[in-house]
């Protein structure tokens, strides 16, 4: 019998009301654990929604390096559900930690937005999403989408030099590869949420 039952039976009188009505501890364990299963796919769904977004993103950002503003509103919307399914983390303290993340995202992107080395698409995305974490998951979050920025960017380098001398087609040459075009950050933000979904904690 679960901790649910045992601690029932601890109340004065209450061994006497389960005894006489049998079953009555098992259907209060079945409601407890249906809960937590509704809670469980109600995740689920949220991290699958949260995934169609930055996938969305992520696919704007190559075909027109530029993220509708509708994208972020939406994953900081499922990033604070998120945060009010999960087991016991819907209090005060929590909320307060996971909205100064996004804040903290949203603060050091815009800095990089004024030097010209983010694009404010990005920034929001981002800010978004570091909702979901917290103040103490952040860098679990933020690792992971620098290094495959990182990748992205190098990726990018080399595919736009030699691009020019390896395109026969008789269509102009991607604006993708088209050197001095922006970084499609999106495309890290996906990769890296994903890795950090993957290998977080449960």
């Amino acid at each position: 019998m679960s901790g649910v039952a045992r601690t029932i039976g601890t109340v004065p009188g209450a061994g006497r009301a389960i005894s006489a009505a049998p079953g009555a501890a098992e259907a209060i364990c079945a409601v407890f654990g249906a809960g937590r299963m509704t809670a469980a796919l109600a995740a689920t769904a949220i991290e699958a929604a949260a995934g169609l977004v930055l996938l969305l993103a992520a696919l704007a950002d190559l075909r027109r390096f530029e993220i509708p503003d509708w994208l972020p509103i939406f994953l900081a919307v499922l990033s604070l559900a998120s945060v009010a399914v999960a087991p016991g983390a819907f209090s005060a303290p929590a909320l307060l930690s996971h909205l100064s993340s996004g804040l903290v995202v949203f603060a050091a992107g815009a800095g990089l937005f004024a030097l010209g080395a983010m694009g404010g698409g990005d920034v929001k995305l981002l800010a978004a999403l570091a909702l979901a974490t917290g103040l103490p998951g952040l860098p679990g979050l933020l690792g992971p989408i620098l290094l495959s920025g990182g990748v992205l960017a190098f990726a990018l380098l080399v595919a736009r030099r030699l691009a020019p001398a390896l395109w026969h087609a008789p269509r102009p040459l991607p604006a993708l590869l088209t050197d001095g075009a922006p970084l499609p950050y999106a495309v890290a933000i996906l990769s890296g949420a994903l890795f950090w979904a993957a290998t977080r904690p449960c």
